[in-house]
């Protein structure tokens, strides 16, 4: 028999704390309810970074009901080089119902969106991994932009590399975000 018990965790999201009432030896969260089927998306906002384009980052993190976390890298400063720990402009935004999601990316800009259903999901990984290192981790024009923010994210949610292009052939957050529905099995999501 397990006892079920609600915990706020990272910027609002749920986490569930699973007890078995045999033990007192607490099963951690990610060993219980990570590896459930979600959604991971991808925003553009395709007249950013002077037309070379942005994106931006959306996954699943609750099924029942269901919610999702959004976030980005925005560079306000446009700068090519922003240094660790300095304002990257990263944002993320967590608890929100699917309208609420898509409300939140249109007023930032974003006009377009694809999706990606994941069998084996793991948001409080990539949650983790936002708020601990993308936040942190500074900016560069190629090779650390919005989109290695967004790849790394869905990494760390589960989806496989063979469903993500490659940001070293595609390195202009626009056709990286073209690539996603060319042979990489993600779909549209209006906006």
């Amino acid at each position: 028999m397990l006892n079920f018990r609600r915990l706020p965790t990272l910027a609002g999201s749920i986490a569930i704390t699973v007890t078995a009432v045999s033990s007192s030896m607490p099963v951690s969260y990610a060993e219980t309810t990570h590896g459930l089927p979600g959604e991971m998306l991808v925003f553009a906002r395709p007249s950013g970074a002077f037309y070379l384009g942005h994106v931006g980052w959306g996954y699943q993190t609750d099924r029942f009901p269901s919610r999702y976390c959004v976030g980005a890298v925005e560079n306000p400063g446009g700068r090519a080089v922003v240094a660790a720990q300095a304002d990257i402009g990263y944002w993320q935004r967590c608890n929100l119902d699917y309208y609420e999601m898509l409300q939140e990316m249109r007023n930032r800009g974003y006009v377009a969106g694809e999706w990606f259903a994941v069998g084996r999901s793991y948001p409080l990984q990539a949650a983790t991994f936002a708020n601990g290192v993308v936040r942190t981790r500074g900016y560069k024009v190629s090779g650390l932009n919005c989109a290695n923010a967004t790849w790394d994210i869905a990494r760390e949610y589960g989806v496989s590399s063979d469903n993500l292009p490659l940001l070293q052939l595609l390195p202009a957050p626009n056709l990286w975000y073209a690539a996603l529905s060319v042979g990489f099995g993600w779909q549209p999501e209006a906006l």
